[in-house]
């Protein structure tokens, strides 16, 4: 059982120099995106994954086999009463291998929809445009599998588009390649749903590749200057589609019509500003005495608490969850409280909030919060979002998930998609309420006339 145990903490100090060299790899490719490092980092993220899954599954199965056999384990436990206990002490430390090992995928999750937030210009709303609540990733398990990771290596040689693998991200949930033209990050994308087929009695496979082509201009250039790449995807064979793909085709497309409507009117509308600073502070004094916590501006209150190797992260956890609302109850009236711990763990966050290896702190940092060495939590006082615009001078409403601000007879409609994005963000210090406020109010002001941003709904 010790070897077990020791296994555990083999696994964490792993996923520490996984998130090393990931943030490296994502840190080359965002000062120099290439095609080329596209494909080198996706691949090793594959490769990763890959054997996270195969040490997942080999774990499953020895902890079913120590529920469903345990005679030979009875049979030691006869002759040595003192071990009465070995069979459920296995059995949970197979548990916490499993456990180490799926914080190790979500890490590295974290890589993939790095290369997905690069290749929209890290724009969150573009990004939440091919995201969908409960659709699964599956890793390739037979040569079927692999052929959208081979059209992707096909498309890269040509050099002309980058490529994101959805499989290996959390915040690409429609098709199975985002395609754009290299260079181009935030342009219209290509969406591809593969659908391949093992000839019998061979290693070859027939791949068909759909698509969706809207009427936008642009997007039909797309299609027509990617068709020289089609041809070099030599088995792109018409196969007969299900329900089930017809499906898959149709939110291809509702993606994509989103996705167009939200380039029109220039992607987001305002920069985030983000409070990086307090994050790297409460972060680096955490690790020194403990746990620290900021307050960067009113109604936002930073927490961040070490966890050492021989500590339970979820005891870590609950133990961030009760420091936040302590905070809350000796300085705000908190309307969310939101930690990393979350984040990692919940899909739906993925394309709302900047993965970590993107954010504007030091490389250190980055890692120690993947590796979950440190656990940082944010908390948002109510009212904290109408302050800021009071005190900026903007009159502010909410209606229907709409945000109207206006300011001396200027005014401007912001989107569902923009204000959920913001206010997400601001829960994980990436934006700031007050300096957004701020922005709004100097972006009325440049109006010469009253005018209208144009929205763009969920």
């Amino acid at each position: 059982m010790n070897s077990i145990l020791q296994s555990t903490g083999a696994i964490e100090a792993e996923t520490r120099r996984i998130a090393e060299r990931g943030c490296i790899a994502i840190e080359m490719l965002r000062a120099e995106p290439s095609s080329e490092r596209f494909q080198l980092a996706q691949e090793l993220l594959l490769t990763w994954l890959l054997r996270v899954e195969r040490r997942q599954t080999q774990l499953r199965k020895r902890r079913l086999a120590a529920r469903v056999h345990p005679t030979p384990i009875e049979r030691r436990v006869g002759r040595k009463p003192e071990l009465g206990s070995i069979r459920q002490g296995h059995i949970h430390a197979l548990k916490q291998r499993e456990s180490a090992l799926s914080a190790q995928a979500n890490v590295i999750r974290q890589f993939g929809d790095a290369c997905a937030w690069l290749l929209f210009g890290g724009d969150p709303c573009l990004v939440r445009s091919q995201y969908l609540a409960g659709a699964a990733h599956q890793l390739p398990q037979d040569l079927e599998g692999f052929a959208p990771f081979e059209r992707m290596r096909e498309i890269h040689q040509g050099g002309r588009f980058w490529v994101v693998a959805n499989d290996l991200t959390r915040c690409f949930t429609r098709g199975d390649l985002t395609i754009v033209r290299a260079g181009h990050p935030g342009s219209v994308a290509i969406n591809e749903e593969i659908k391949a087929t093992l000839i019998e009695g061979s290693n070859e496979v027939l791949a068909s590749i759909n698509s969706v082509r809207s009427d936008d201009p642009e997007h039909s250039a797309l299609h027509d200057e990617f068709g020289e790449e089609e041809q070099r995807f030599a088995s792109n064979t018409e196969l007969a589609r299900d329900a089930r793909e017809q499906r898959q085709l149709d939110r291809l497309g509702e993606g994509t019509k989103l996705a167009l409507r939200l380039i029109r009117r220039g992607g987001s509308l305002l920069p985030h500003v983000a409070h990086w600073n307090s994050v790297t502070s409460a972060v680096e004094r955490a690790q020194s005495s403990g746990g620290a916590f900021d307050f960067p501006e009113p109604g936002v209150a930073i927490l961040a608490l070490r966890c050492r190797p021989t500590d339970d992260p979820k005891n870590t956890y609950q133990q961030c969850v009760k420091e936040i609302v302590e905070i809350d109850e000796r300085h705000l009236s908190s309307e969310t409280r939101t930690d990393v711990y979350t984040f990692l763990r919940d899909p739906d966050l993925s394309s709302l909030v900047r993965p970590i290896p993107l954010w504007d702190i030091p490389m250190t940092v980055r890692v120690t919060l993947l590796a979950q060495e440190v656990f940082l939590g944010v908390s948002i006082a109510s009212g904290t979002w109408s302050s800021a615009m009071q005190d900026a001078g903007v009159t502010w409403t909410e209606e229907n998930g709409y945000w109207k601000c206006e300011w001396n007879g200027k005014k401007t409609w912001m989107s569902p998609l923009d204000v959920q994005a913001w206010k997400v963000g601001a829960q994980y210090g990436q934006v700031s309420p007050r300096q957004l406020a701020a922005q709004i109010r100097s972006n009325l002001e440049a109006f010469e006339t009253e005018s209208t941003i144009t929205s763009v709904q969920r």
